[in-house]
């Protein structure tokens, strides 16, 4: 049985962007109207000698803060990989998350 996944952008659903300007970025999306998304903590995954880790796409913005975006600035949206959500989401968080279930005996 083929089962589809929803690219449908939600409010609070964890979305990958690539921009016009040919980045990527993945954020949670606070709210969206006809020319707006209003994203939370928009992250960009950038490479550095230790391996994969994440930089703010906008420099200047304060940590945990929203961001707007204008629709006509954005090429697609996707529904990133788990391991990269659950990675953005303990970047975001003061929370550890686990890097896979595990159980405790």
């Amino acid at each position: 049985m083929l089962v589809e996944k929803s690219t449908a952008l939600v409010k609070d659903g964890i979305f990958g962007f690539r921009l016009i300007t040919g980045e990527e970025m993945i954020c949670k999306v606070c709210s969206i109207n006809d020319t707006e998304i209003v994203v939370h903590s928009p992250l960009q995954l950038v490479t550095t000698p230790e391996g994969g880790a994440f930089a703010p796409v906008l420099n200047m913005i304060a940590d945990g803060t929203n961001a707007t975006f204008y629709k006509s600035n954005l090429l697609a949206h996707y529904v990133p990989e788990p391991n990269l959500k659950t990675a953005y989401l303990s970047a975001i968080s003061d929370i550890i998350l686990p890097q896979q279930s595990s159980i405790i005996v």
